[in-house]
């Protein structure tokens, strides 16, 4: 027994004592946590408790926003991307296509897709408030930013938090706020707001920092107090920000955005700019990357523009140019091959109140499609090989969006304001395409670009003749179709005007990105 307790004492010695030689710093210098627990004030949302606010709120109607952004939280990256993976949240709440690979074959928007304009100090920093709504508005988004003052009234931010919650349709809102005032550890944080319940005042947030806290809920006046907190790196308070799809055309430069006094003449009734266009022009991370949609889609566009500026070898006559113009950019489509093009079909939400816009978005499509130029560009489409056409319409260039933004079921039977695309015909492949490609060709700036010849070219090149094809029959089109096509028109050279030039983007994305192959 001696020898066995002397045994066990010397093991214990040897391998539970560590050596005078070996430092005493390692380990206590080094910190390493998993999780952190919830203060008192914050609710988890996995909890008894939770649970049950959640049904609560759920009843009250203030869960609208939960489920879209449910389906997209995201763990954050790194430490200091909570900026990053809200925005990535939002951005797939939205069912946006980024455009680019994420994990090939698929388009999904990462952090790893938001960074290349961004400093490398955001890996250890994150970002401020103005730098993630310069990133949201490159990639499509608006955002309506609102920095918070103790002197504000918090009735203003408490209805805010009341409508965002109620309707599954106006967006997302987004706090950012210090988190110290939620006695959390840390400083600045920005989460989505997923609920409300207004009984208890507590807010939910989606915390993307799920390595430090689960989705919580919080009371809403102590994230106004952390709201009012000033941020160090800018010096001015923190706020929240309403983010809806940008119905606007900012620049990258200076927030330039497509206005107008008067509202109706920038209101679209059936077409609107794809997000890909934006892309082409706008977006330097797309064109970095040949690979992509932004990127060829640009190709097309040079290629329609150098096409216009040229000199046409023969005196064609109207219906030979139109037609010529329209199997020219299906060629550039197929060559390219973006898979998406300049303009989409709205989604719309039909509504009791608005009776007249159905009768308005059918008078818009007979005209187009009935015209000479609508004529010569379904019979351009009957022209394609079938199997380009059929790639066309559904992975391709003019295929139909999907998702819960965009139902492939056409149910007239459907409740009121639930979004859909406007018509089944256009379910149809061919209508389709055709209608894209008629109200591209009517809204295209002829005249903007006209402008750009020099007076000794001659009368015969593309752009001009284009014009003068075109300037009648758009005359004669109901005033509504005249509209839609003008905003079109003005969107679409703002976009040529303020595009970045393709060689540009790599000083814009810091020159961190190598030239990929090129693809055709």
């Amino acid at each position: 027994m001696g020898f066995s307790h002397s045994l066990l004492r010397a093991i214990y010695r040897t391998v539970l004592q560590p050596s005078a030689s070996a430092s005493s710093n390692v380990l206590i210098n080094s910190q390493e946590f998993y999780r952190r627990p919830l203060p008192g004030m914050c609710v988890s949302f996995s909890s008894p408790e939770g649970k049950r606010l959640f049904r609560e709120a759920l009843l009250a109607g203030h869960m609208e926003a939960y489920f879209a952004l449910a389906g997209q939280l995201c763990t954050q990256d790194e430490p200091a991307y909570c900026g990053l993976a809200t925005l990535v949240m939002i951005l797939n709440a939205f069912e946006m296509d980024p455009g680019r690979v994420w994990k090939r074959p698929w388009r999904w928007y990462h952090e790893s897709m938001l960074k290349c304009c961004i400093p490398p100090d955001v890996l250890t920093e994150g970002i401020v408030m103005d730098k993630f709504m310069e990133i949201a508005r490159c990639h499509g988004l608006d955002v309506d930013l609102n920095r918070v003052h103790h002197s504000d009234d918090i009735a203003t931010f408490r209805d805010v938090v009341s409508r965002m919650t109620a309707n599954e349709n106006e967006g997302f809102l987004v706090a950012c706020y210090f988190r110290g005032s939620l006695g959390q550890t840390g400083s600045g944080h920005f989460a989505a707001v997923g609920g409300y319940h207004p009984q208890r005042q507590l807010v939910f947030l989606f915390d993307t920092a799920r390595f430090k806290y689960p989705p919580h809920w919080v009371p809403i006046t102590r994230l106004w107090e952390g709201m009012c907190q000033v941020d160090k790196v800018t010096g001015q308070p923190r706020g929240y920000m309403v983010i809806t799809r940008s119905t606007r055309l900012h620049s990258t430069t200076g927030g330039t955005e497509l206005s107008s006094q008067d509202n109706n003449s920038t209101t679209l009734l059936l077409f609107s700019i794809s997000n890909s266009a934006r892309q082409a022009f706008l977006s330097p991370a797309a064109l970095c990357d040949t690979y992509s949609i932004g990127y060829r889609l640009r190709l097309v566009a040079d290629n329609w523009v150098e096409w216009l500026m040229s000199a046409l070898v023969d005196q064609s006559d109207p219906t030979e140019l139109l037609y010529k113009a329209a199997r020219f950019i299906l060629d550039a489509c197929a060559r390219h091959a973006p898979r998406n093009f300049f303009l989409n079909i709205q989604t719309m939400e039909r509504s009791p109140e608005q009776p007249s816009i159905l009768d308005s978005q059918h008078k818009l499509l007979r005209d187009l499609l009935q015209s000479n130029a609508g004529q010569n560009v379904t019979k351009a489409v009957n022209s394609l090989p079938v199997d380009l056409f059929k790639w066309f319409t559904t992975d391709g260039t003019f295929q139909l969006p999907v998702g819960s933004m965009f139902p492939q079921s056409f149910n007239h039977n459907a409740a009121a304001c639930q979004p859909h695309c406007p018509f089944m015909e256009l379910s149809d492949p061919c209508l389709r395409l055709s209608a894209l490609l008629t109200c591209f060709l009517c809204s295209y700036p002829y005249s903007q670009l006209t402008a750009r010849i020099p007076v000794n070219s001659g009368s015969n090149i593309a752009c001009i003749r284009m014009k003068e094809t075109l300037a009648s029959e758009l005359d004669g089109f109901a005033i509504e179709t005249q509209n839609e096509l003008a905003v079109l028109r003005n969107v679409l050279w703002s976009l040529f005007t303020q595009g970045i030039h393709p060689d540009a983007a790599f000083d814009l994305c810091c020159g961190r990105q190598s030239r990929q192959h090129k693809g055709g």
